[in-house]
């Protein structure tokens, strides 16, 4: 599972308001992306990222930086919130806007239960052609040296 971080103008929310409403929104997969999304603009926004915890850790620059410009007057002035999923869209459950702490349990919810690579514990994408599944452990390595270095080491215990 992969995610995106995208800045939102969501146009269902800013009917008659007066302070403009933005959002930075975590989707699962660009394509989960709400359609009121704006260029991107800022590191890691638009891109593909694995690991939840990392997520979360450039939702928290990405707005911060945002919130600088628009006091700086680099960007129109509004209200920022954090929303993890779109109703309807990103095949994510919607929240409304979200804390650090709420940010933090979903990270480590949803940490729980990616695949890792079995050798470095890193999360992997399963989708990747060098991700390397093993059918008699039922384990998935991130690459074929990964596999390699883990075999060997599992036949020298043998031994």
């Amino acid at each position: 599972m992969s995610f995106y971080i995208t800045r939102q103008h969501p146009y269902w929310q800013n009917q008659g308001e007066e302070i403009p409403f933005y959002s930075v929104e975590i989707s699962k997969g660009i394509d989960g992306a709400g359609p009121d999304m704006l260029i991107s603009k800022y590191p890691f926004e638009g891109e593909k990222l694995l690991d939840p915890h990392e997520v979360i850790q450039n939702v928290i620059k990405i707005a911060g930086a945002w919130k600088k410009d628009m006091r700086a007057g680099k960007a129109k002035r509004g209200r920022i919130q954090i929303v993890i999923g779109s109703p309807g869209i990103s095949g994510m459950e919607a929240t409304d806007s979200v804390g650090k702490i709420e940010l933090q349990s979903w990270a480590d919810k949803v940490s729980e239960t990616l695949p890792r690579c079995a050798l470095h514990n890193d999360v992997i994408d399963i989708g990747d052609r060098d991700v390397v599944f093993d059918r008699d452990s039922e384990e998935y390595f991130c690459c074929e040296n990964a596999y390699s270095l883990e075999m060997e080491r599992r036949e020298k215990d043998l031994i």
